[in-house]
């Protein structure tokens, strides 16, 4: 199993614009950024990509490439794994994508932790313990 997909993503809703370089035109499709950690991107999209094809991901400002992991039909739309290598991952410095959210921060003990938080702790769930209820 590719250990990208071991690591949890954090969830949002942001209108890409993604290219297929599968043939000598680029086909471009409008797309959903659904989920984006440092080195893979979830959209949906209405036509399939190819398993293997080189896809470039246009945010707005920032532009993201990768190698799309999988592709698979969920009921809605089509859901693309984008793979991103070491020259392309994902920072929240250089793009923070709408309605981001971080599903780690609703188990976070950290003082502060916002539900779009992307912090390294919450980040990495093996160094939080889940929130205690009150008695």
């Amino acid at each position: 199993m590719n250990s990208n997909a071991q690591k949890p993503g954090l969830l949002c809703a942001h209108p890409v614009q993604v290219s297929d370089s599968r043939e000598k035109h680029p086909q471009q499709q409008e797309a959903l950024l659904e989920q984006i950690s440092r080195a893979r991107a979830t959209i949906s999209l209405e036509c399939p990509l190819r398993r293997g094809a080189t896809v470039s991901i246009d945010c707005g400002t920032c532009e993201l490439r990768g190698k799309v992991a999988g592709c698979r039909f969920a009921g809605y739309a089509y859901m693309a794994d984008i793979d991103l290598p070491a020259g392309s991952q994902w920072s929240p410095d250089q793009f923070r994508p709408n309605h981001l959210f971080n599903a780690q921060s609703m188990v976070c003990e950290q003082l502060g932790c916002t539900p779009d938080c992307v912090g390294e702790s919450c980040a990495k769930p093996e160094t939080h313990s889940p929130r205690r209820e009150n008695p």
